[in-house]
């Protein structure tokens, strides 16, 4: 019971769930989701943030568990990160034919924005229930966006652009990358959305102090 105006009403509590960045980690939020729904908890705001974006969105589309696992395992495989665009490494090297700018990225996009083509479709973000929300960063600015509608697939690319490893994505004339730049666990927008309950999912990775080289220093 909450309390409200002096009276008792038995109004049921809002139910935010936020799901951090965290790559292939964020796949065990379809342990969560189970209990959830076990639980015949019904959540009212799902909140996602590169990796996470990608299970929200699952759970807004309406996949179970068994197709949600489906999904993120059928569809990784090396292919999706083995196409390097020559162009941009060249302009990285400097050379007069190559080109890196805000549309480039080390790696070509095409295969996974495919992946994400295929797993969403046409939907949209306004599509999903319950109510999902996407964070990501404006590469120009460095400014917080929170996508609240437009393709899901788009979406869901621009909260996990792993710049510079792969390239920003236009919507609506901003460039967009990975949420985590800028709010790695985005608890506030559901605060800022009046939930009653938050729910989060986070993954800490430990950092390497001393990198050796590019990739490990990314």
């Amino acid at each position: 019971m909450i309390e409200s105006n002096g009276k008792n009403d038995a109004r049921k509590p809002k139910i935010g769930v936020v799901i951090g960045g965290g790559g292939l980690k964020c796949l065990s939020a379809v342990c969560l989701f189970e209990f959830l729904n076990e639980a015949k908890i019904d959540i009212d705001l799902m909140v996602g943030c590169s990796g996470g974006a990608i299970m929200a969105a699952l759970y807004g589309a309406g996949y179970n568990s068994a197709q949600m696992r489906d999904a993120i395992t059928q569809s990784l495989n090396k292919k999706l990160f083995s196409k390097l665009d020559l162009r941009s490494l060249a302009g990285i090297a400097g050379l007069p034919f190559g080109r890196f700018d805000k549309s480039s990225g080390i790696l070509n996009s095409g295969p996974i924005r495919q992946m994400y083509h295929r797993i969403f479709g046409d939907l949209k973000l306004e599509d999903l229930k319950p109510e999902t929300i996407m964070q990501t960063t404006d590469y120009q600015t460095g400014d917080s966006v929170i996508l609240q509608k437009g393709l899901v697939a788009d979406a869901v690319y621009a909260s996990g652009v792993w710049f510079p490893i792969l390239p920003p994505i236009n919507i609506d004339g901003r460039w967009f990358i990975d949420g985590s730049y800028n709010s790695h666990v985005p608890v506030m927008e559901a605060v800022k959305r009046n939930m009653d309950i938050i729910i989060v999912m986070m993954f800490e990775e430990k950092l390497d102090p001393d990198p050796r080289g590019f990739i490990n220093c990314y």
